[in-house]
């Protein structure tokens, strides 16, 4: 499935969205890393049943820093690490084949200042596959039909620095690849899996510790957005004939801010699906391809970049072809007068329907 996030993690990092640095202060410190991976395909469906029992394996290699100023205390009380990682996963599946993914990453680190400390990753990026469905080379894999696809990944682990310029790590993680609906079959390719890694810090600073930062006693709570989204996708309805389809919306939402780092949210909205037109037209229905829908959940908030992560609800929905119920998983770039771009991922249960394109306003 879709994993969050988000997508769309992915994700970027808070280092980029501070303010121009204190030329004295030490803002980031650099590190180099090897990540050694394996775990099991989970078989979601019995379209993916061929996968089952696969034990895929790989690596990553990565380059990130961590973001150790005054800036980033102020914005999230943490010190957030962020890079790119670069990877090889073989899925133990002749149907499958293997894959190579390249993503940003971002990681936070619940205990800033300690040697051991719990850890929650997330990354977003692409990934290229060798061996995509075709009708007549490779028909039986259902999993996806583009060789380039969308690949999000989630982890939580332990990290422990064994010295200035050594640290060891040991995550559990979700890992999903998918093309969020754009062309079919795409059931996708879902696998969790652990990892252990290495990773070396040429030059190391101890973090400052620093007191934790108020609020203003006028700084608001609550965060409101308006946001408009369209989304494309293609199906081929008939044999050799492939046809392109656009979706439009509009999201309201709020959201209560409870603290640095989280929020909780709950909107509204409504779009017009192009897709679901024709296929209310060829069950020759008079249903409408209008959807409406309430939402809840809750946010990561680093700086100027949001990661949401909703579930929802039709309120409108005459033609009924999916579950009621869906959740979305987006990130968002919110600039500091209030315009607000990104992307979500809306999918049903393990099925992307779509990923939309968005901007808006937040005040």
């Amino acid at each position: 499935m879709q994993r969050a996030l988000v997508m769309l993690f992915l994700l970027v990092g808070v280092s980029g969205a501070m303010a121009q640095p204190d030329t004295t202060e030490v803002r980031f410190y650099r590190k180099i890393g090897l990540t050694l991976n394996a775990g099991t395909i989970f078989a979601h469906t019995a379209d993916v049943e061929n996968t089952a029992g696969s034990v895929p394996f790989g690596f990553e290699v990565e380059y990130g820093r961590r973001n150790i100023s005054a800036d980033a205390w102020k914005l999230c009380h943490c010190y957030p690490s962020s890079g790119f990682v670069l990877g090889y996963t073989n899925y133990d599946n002749v149907v499958l084949g293997a894959g190579v993914h390249a993503a940003y990453f971002l990681e936070h680190r619940f205990w800033a200042f300690s040697q051991v400390s719990p850890v929650l990753r997330a990354a977003a990026g692409l990934s290229y596959s060798t061996n995509p469905w075709h009708p007549t080379r490779n028909p039986d894999n259902q999993s996806y039909s583009l060789p380039v696809n969308a690949f999000l990944q989630l982890q939580f682990g332990l990290n422990a620095r064994i010295s200035e310029h050594s640290m060891l790590t040991a995550r559990l993680g979700y890992n999903h690849i998918s093309n969020g609906g754009i062309k079919e079959p795409n059931k996708g390719i879902n696998w969790p899996n652990i990892a252990v890694g290495y990773a070396f810090t040429p030059v190391y600073h101890e973090p400052m510790v620093r007191p934790r930062i108020q609020p203003e006693p006028d700084e608001s709570k609550w965060m409101r957005t308006i946001s408009i989204f369209g989304a494309y996708t293609t199906r081929e309805f008939e044999e050799e004939n492939r046809e392109s389809f656009w979706t439009y919306g509009m999201m309201l939402s709020t959201a209560r801010k409870l603290g640095h780092l989280h929020t909780l949210s709950g909107g509204v909205e409504w779009h017009y699906s192009q897709l679901l037109q024709r296929r209310i037209s060829l069950e020759q229905s008079s249903a409408s391809a209008h959807r409406a829908g309430l939402l809840v959940g809750h946010d990561f908030v680093f700086g100027k970049f949001v990661f949401s992560q909703q579930i929802g609800v039709y309120v409108l929905d005459q033609f009924r072809y999916n579950d009621p119920l869906y959740h979305r998983w987006s990130i968002a770039y919110v600039h500091p007068k209030g315009a607000l771009w990104g992307v979500s991922l809306k999918a049903h249960r393990q099925i992307a329907e779509f990923v939309d394109f968005r901007i808006g306003w937040v005040w």
